[in-house]
């Protein structure tokens, strides 16, 4: 039996030590006011939340680090997804 994928308008993938290149930074704001790019997963600036327990002040004023992060692809019209956000889940020392 064939079982069709479920319609999902949403996913999230993983990726451990990848490059993080910042390009905005707020400290007072850390849902709304950080983006960054990673190269590994897009070209494109992308709006990036920090999770707990990373403080912003760790990275504020940095331009590149390395970290783990989770990936955030919306699903599109035409049904393929595109990177939308990142969650910075740890910073590589």
């Amino acid at each position: 039996a064939q079982i069709e994928e479920a319609d999902v308008a949403e996913i999230m993938q993983s990726f451990e030590n990848v490059q993080i290149e910042l390009h905005a930074q707020d400290l007072d704001r850390t849902k709304s006011g950080w983006a960054a790019v990673v190269p590994k997963v897009s070209s494109k600036r992308l709006k990036m939340e920090i999770a707990p327990p990373i403080k912003p002040q760790e990275i504020f004023a940095k331009k590149h680090i390395r970290g783990d992060i989770t990936l955030v692809l919306q699903k599109k019209a035409d049904g393929s997804y595109q990177p939308s956000m990142i969650h910075l889940m740890n910073i590589r020392k």
